[in-house]
């Protein structure tokens, strides 16, 4: 990883913190590796749960003192910015490192649950503030789609279609199309996000692109049982129908047609894609 260098940095707070990533993330990068042993990858974790940590009381500063650095043209809440793509990429390395730990543990959708986190994180890193271009970030966004490409086996990817009553912003709480924030801009550390408001559902595509890559086909139904997406085993049952899961034959299909269907098992839409 490029070691960030001090001119873009705004103030002094933010040097420290640049100062700290910079040797907590080199030390991860080299550990982000199958071969490398599991117990130092988790050690590797633990030392990068402690920097977000200690990086907590210094966006906080940061965040108090939104001019500090930024100069007569520059942008309030700017260092809080800073510091938050910092953060943003210690924990796209966090769970880099542990979809290492979760693979060697065979723990497979947890560890592309981790690896898409990780990729979110990056792409949080990029939109934070422009200085995530000297971590080498475009170089670790292709890492990471490497992963995904060689790692895991291909996904169907789903998408729910909607329709929404309106859009609250994460910032201000005002409606989203009034008020004044972007979504996906950081304001003074903070992401703005629109916040969905009555929903109702309307349908589920397959997709190519999807907004959300943890919304997949996460198998389908056979005469043996449950076959897993992902690993190709069969996990349970013996008809090939689990009912609680499956439900029942909607009213436009015939029963005698069933057997012509293929019941597939989806998570539609992840915790992530919903804001309270």
């Amino acid at each position: 990883m490029t070691e960030i260098p001090t001119s873009p940095l705004l103030n002094e707070t933010v040097e420290e913190v640049a100062e700290e990533y910079n040797e907590v993330a080199t030390d991860a990068e080299r550990f982000a590796f199958l071969p490398r042993g599991i117990e130092y990858q988790k050690e590797r974790i633990d030392n990068l749960d402690e920097f977000l940590d200690w990086v907590e009381e210094k966006f906080e500063v940061a965040q108090q003192n939104p001019l500090k650095g930024v100069g007569k043209t520059g942008n309030p809440g700017r260092p809080a910015n800073q510091i938050l793509m910092f953060i943003c990429m210690a924990r796209a390395l966090r769970n880099e490192l542990q979809m290492w730990v979760q693979l060697k543990n065979e723990e497979w959708e947890s560890a592309w649950g981790s690896l898409i986190d990780a990729q979110e994180w990056a792409s949080s890193a990029k939109s934070a503030d422009p200085i995530s271009q000297f971590c080498g970030m475009e170089g670790y966004k292709e890492k990471l789609i490497s992963h995904e490409r060689f790692l895991f086996p291909p996904h169907q990817y789903v998408s729910p279609g909607m329709v929404v009553g309106s859009y609250i912003c994460s910032i201000c709480g005002e409606e989203y199309d009034s008020c004044p924030h972007l979504e996906g801009i950081a304001y003074n550390g903070v992401f703005c996000n629109r916040v969905i408001r009555d929903i109702e559902f309307t349908e589920v595509s397959f997709v190519d692109e999807p907004h959300d890559k943890k919304a997949r086909v996460r198998g389908h139904y056979t005469d043996d049982g449950f076959r897993n997406q992902m690993t190709w085993e069969i996990e349970d049952g013996e008809d090939g129908r689990d009912e609680e899961l499956v439900g029942e034959t909607p009213d436009y299909i015939d029963d005698d047609d069933v057997e012509d269907f293929l019941q597939i098992e989806a998570t539609v839409m992840t915790a992530d894609d919903v804001e309270e």
